[in-house]
């Protein structure tokens, strides 16, 4: 038992872990960035929008996880063996692996088809840049018509 739990975790370290890192660094390289590439400290505008691989990542691993539990039925590795055992044959459990896939997928993709209408409806603009109409002013309204700057211009009368 300490020997396969051993060869597990070195299995993993040295061989697993390096290959889904390196597919997680080619996914992300091969998705659009966002315009202007990444900001150095995101807006709050900028955070809204959520990320698309991480709706790629969660359907994939388990999808990955359910083929390393079921690959013998999977791959028809021990159709011999499940046939005499069971009685049934292994031929439904690559259509049902699929299906399953694909319906994790397909949730995957309307929860992020729902989640870019929600920051949509929000009302913030992509980019988290503003509108240049709209400018924002660091001087007090009286003060921009010439007017005394000595009041505080607050809206609380004290």
């Amino acid at each position: 038992m300490a020997l396969w739990f051993l060869v597990a975790i070195v299995g993993h370290d040295l061989l697993l872990f390096p290959l889904y890192s390196l597919a997680d660094l080619s996914l992300r390289r091969l998705l659009p960035r966002r315009a202007g590439g990444a900001p150095a400290a995101p807006s709050r505008a900028a955070r809204a929008q959520p990320p698309v691989i991480n709706h790629l990542r969660v359907p994939a691993g388990f999808s990955l996880l359910l083929l390393l539990v079921w690959f013998p039925l999977i791959l028809r590795l021990s159709s011999s063996s499940y046939h005499r055992a069971s009685g049934l044959t292994a031929a439904p459990y690559l259509w049902r692996w699929l299906a399953v896939t694909g319906v994790m997928f397909l949730a995957s993709a309307v929860s992020y088809a729902l989640r870019l209408r929600h920051a949509a409806v929000k009302g913030s603009p992509p980019n988290g840049h503003r509108p240049e109409s709209d400018p924002p002013s660091s001087v007090a309204p009286d003060a921009a018509k010439g007017g005394s700057t000595s009041k505080p211009t607050s809206t609380r009368d004290t």
